[in-house]
Order: structure tokens, then C-alpha cells, then sequence
């Protein structure tokens, strides 16, 4: 059982972003700082707004598929860890995009020999389809070694998330159980990508 990888929210447009720089606000320009998206390195002082993030993408990613006494069961779990899965750790880093000093996305990536492991990669219902996933994708891409094959764990019945990773050159590679909460197994499947072909998706660094 896999408790960690819980699967991903989604969003469709390319923005470029690097790390700790401005992007393109909902009104297409760049603004105020206050007004821009950031990304940056995520630290123990975002807990609060990560748990913010996690509560509405939780609701709308695994709500119509597992039910909502699912997500109350995920996010009591989450709770009992304080977040421990989705803050870095030993070999793990985790970028989060805020908004006006808000956590509207996150991710978490672990390199593990030849594979490098992916999860916690959620945009807040309120703001995808704006190019906050793929420019998470691209800021996790900057962490990896060239050699690396990137693989991501996906709710198999999450169609949204399917498609977003099949965007960027994830192919499924297999199916394994998915403990989504306590008591609770559903089915994930497996998507990895190459770096090389990653990289080419996402249009270099």
C-alpha cells in the first residue's frame, strides 16, 4: 500500500516560472508582486497553507470518486502526521506557488537512485487551469539529475490528472494499491516519463 503518493490535482496551460519569480496573473499581465504567482522552496512555516491547499484540492480531486467521508479520513491522517509526507525531509525538497503570500499549489520530489519519485502535487480548485501545474512540473525539473526517470502516482479513476501528465510525456507503466485514508484502498497508477522527454515537454530550463 501506497500512503504517500496521493494522486494530483490538475491544471492545462504552459507558463514559464522560476524559482522565486514572478508569472503571469489571471488578467494576463505581470503586476505587483502582491498580485503575481511565486514560487519558491517550501519550508515548516507554509504548514497552515498547505493544509488550506490540501483541504479544497482533496474535496475536489477524491470527493466525486471515493466520497467526502474519504477526504475527512484523509485529512485526519494528514492532521495525525502534522503534514510529515508533505513537507521536505530527509532526501525529499517541496516547492509551493502562492499568491498574494496565499499556497495555491504544491509539490514534493524525491530522488531515489534512478528514479525520481513525485507526489503532493495539488493546485487549489480556485486556481487551475491558469499554468500552475505545468510550472510546478518545470520547477521540480530543475532539482533532477539528467539521467533520472520521473514517476508519479495517479488516482486511476482522476481522468484530469491523467491527462495532465500524459501532456507532459508520462506514460502508464502499471497499477498498485493506493491506501487513500485508513481502511480505504483504491487504485493507482503508475505514469513515469524520461528526463530527456520531460525536459522537451516542458521546453527546457
Amino acid at each position: 500500500m501506497n500512503r504517500v503518493a496521493r494522486g494530483n490535482a490538475y491544471c492545462v496551460c504552459t507558463l514559464p516560472l522560476a524559482c522565486g519569480s514572478l508569472v503571469q496573473n489571471r488578467s494576463g499581465g505581470y503586476g505587483n508582486p502582491m498580485e503575481a504567482w511565486v514560487i519558491r522552496d517550501a519550508c515548516q512555516a507554509d504548514r497552515g497553507g498547505l493544509r488550506g491547499l490540501y483541504g479544497a484540492a482533496f474535496a475536489a480531486t477524491y470527493g466525486p470518486t471515493l466520497g467526502q467521508h474519504v477526504v475527512a479520513a484523509m485529512l485526519a491522517d494528514l492532521d495525525a502526521s502534522g503534514l510529515r509526507s508533505m513537507l521536505p525531509g530527509k532526501d525529499e525538497r517541496a516547492a509551493v506557488v502562492t499568491l498574494a503570500g496565499q499556497v495555491a499549489g504544491s509539490a514534493v520530489a524525491a530522488e531515489r537512485g534512478r528514479i525520481a519519485y513525485l507526489w503532493g502535487m495539488y493546485v487549489h480548485p480556485a486556481h487551475q487551469r491558469v499554468g500552475v501545474g505545468t510550472a510546478l512540473l518545470r520547477h521540480v525539473a530543475g532539482w533532477l539529475s539528467s539521467s533520472v526517470t520521473v514517476e508519479a502516482r495517479v488516482l486511476a479513476s482522476s481522468p484530469w490528472a491523467v491527462a495532465f501528465y500524459g501532456r507532459h510525456g508520462f506514460r502508464e507503466v502499471g497499477h498498485e494499491p493506493f491506501e487513500a485514508a485508513p481502511g480505504c484502498a483504491a487504485q493507482a497508477m503508475v505514469m513515469a516519463v524520461s528526463y530527456a522527454v520531460l525536459l522537451e515537454r516542458l521546453g527546457g530550463r
